[in-house]
């Protein structure tokens, strides 16, 4: 028999404690967690038809409450990783419905599952061999504070604190193959329901305005969810939503969230989206052939959309994000202005910036329009100045080296595909929230190989496959005890 490594995953490239793991037995293979789907379901469904029929604040309720009896059963049973994972799979649909609720809900819901998680002493130990994002975790909780501390408002700068609970949260479930892929297509169908619910109200599918005088939503948080569903049903051919072997399901699925997708007019989540596909293209053998397909479909799909009532939206916005006539300024939505700013702002306080807090002070000293920073990399420079800049940099090239050692030593291309997307989310908003922690979580988990296959690990130390092991060898296809 040869059980020569294929290129990519040769011991000569492996990282060396993928090397000398000991080969272990496999588990059971796993599986996604439908009680939890079915779960998901139960506070999405009630929640989406009220907020279809205009009932805003009731449709918080019917989210937020029987949301809240899940966890607490789970917590009384003790089933951490069942919380953590639902937490995480309605997190686009708490980030819409937050504010007619409580609006640091989200965050209190993280910060609770990700507490109970750490009672797992493995978990925990993983956590903690994970230096970047240990060290992000608590930079973002002192940076919050301080910014209380200096402001007198709790509020700045503490999605902060949900960027860090939300890219946490997923690092953890990552441990754990079905357990994230069961969060990830949580968040498909979030996206999904949303989209639905939300098709009554004006011509930007995402937000919601003008009934009883509430305005929620933004398009991009709706974009963005559409393109984690989008991009996992493609990349690594679906595994990471343990959907290989449904290749009906996926491309239904990856269809779905690409309408979505579309109808948000969100050019941010476009970009991310286009990135995404790039990286796949070029760097992911077995998602190149689902990825053409589905571009196919979709472009067929998208005429069709074009030719309804909501076709006219997205040109206009596709219009203004490409056409020969738009200038800058409506190319990017005034974000232009805030870019050309920074040279200033940067001569002003180079050395420290202006302190935690000031962001939205500075803006408005800096720019025309003074709205609050619609870039990661400028909010870092305005606040914290060259330093803040060069660690959040530094930050990015670290995970950059992690995901492409995973990607050569595992195949997997969505750690890596996942960093490039919250780089770019950084270029045209704060990238502080849950959804965009999402993406930093997937490539928070770049060069930790826990749940992987083990046939590449008894490969490369020399011990040959287990009878499990026939099959699609690179899938995630089994979680560790």
């Amino acid at each position: 028999m040869n059980l020569a490594l294929p290129a990519p995953f040769s011991a000569r490239v492996a990282p060396a404690s993928l090397r000398k793991a000991p080969v272990r037995k496999w588990g059971s293979p796993a599986q996604l967690h439908y009680v939890t789907l079915i779960e998901v379901l139960v506070c999405l469904v009630p929640s989406m038809v009220l907020l279809a029929v205009g009932e805003l604040r009731m449709s918080a309720y019917a989210l937020f409450v029987p949301l809240v009896v899940l966890l607490f059963y789970h917590t009384l049973m003790r089933q951490a990783l069942d919380a953590l994972s639902l937490a995480v799979g309605l997190i686009p649909v708490m980030m819409l419905l937050r504010g007619l609720f409580v609006y640091n809900s989200l965050q209190f819901i993280l910060a609770g599952c990700f507490v109970m998680a750490l009672g797992s002493a493995s978990d925990r130990a993983r956590l903690l061999r994970n230096r970047p994002l240990v060290w992000l975790t608590g930079t973002c909780t002192v940076y919050w504070l301080v910014s209380f501390v200096i402001t007198g408002e709790y509020t700045s700068n503490s999605r902060m604190v949900e960027l860090a609970l939300a890219s946490a949260s997923v690092f953890l479930l990552m441990g754990h193959r079905s357990r994230m892929a069961t969060a990830a297509v949580g968040i498909a169908v979030s996206g999904l329901l949303m989209a639905a619910a939300m098709m009554p109200y004006g011509a930007r599918l995402g937000m919601v305005s003008g009934v009883s005088d509430v305005t929620i939503g933004n398009p991009i948080t709706l974009g963005l969810s559409a393109s984690v569903g989008y991009l996992l049903t493609i990349a690594d051919r679906g595994k990471w939503m343990l959907l290989h072997q449904r290749p009906l399901v996926r491309l239904a699925l990856g269809l779905l969230a690409g309408a979505a997708l579309v109808l948000s007019t969100s050019r941010g989540s476009w970009l991310v989206t286009l990135m995404g596909t790039i990286v796949i293209l070029f760097l992911n053998k077995e998602g190149r052939r689902p990825l053409l397909w589905s571009l196919l479909l979709l472009a067929v799909l998208t005429a069709i959309l074009l030719q309804t009532k909501r076709g006219a939206a997205i040109s206009h916005y596709f219009d203004n994000a490409v056409g020969e006539d738009q200038t800058l300024e409506k190319r990017t939505t005034g974000r232009a202005n805030q870019w050309e700013s920074m040279p200033a702002v940067l001569h002003a306080s180079l050395l420290w910036g202006f302190g935690p807090g000031s962001g939205r002070d500075v803006s408005r000293r800096f720019t025309k329009e003074g709205k609050p920073w619609h870039s990661l990399y400028l909010l870092a420079g305005a606040e914290t100045g060259l330093p803040g800049m060069m660690a959040l940099l530094v930050l990015l090239g670290v995970l950059t080296v992690r995901t492409v050692r995973h990607l050569r030593a595992t195949g997997e291309i969505v750690p890596l595909m996942a960093l490039i997307g919250f780089s770019v989310i950084g270029v045209s908003t704060s990238g502080m929230d849950a959804i965009s922690g999402v993406f930093l979580g997937y490539a928070f988990g770049g060069g930790d190989y826990t749940g992987l296959v083990r046939m590449r690990v008894g490969l490369a130390t020399g011990a040959g496959p287990t009878p499990d092991d026939a099959g699609e060898q690179s899938a995630p296809a089994c979680d560790l005890p």
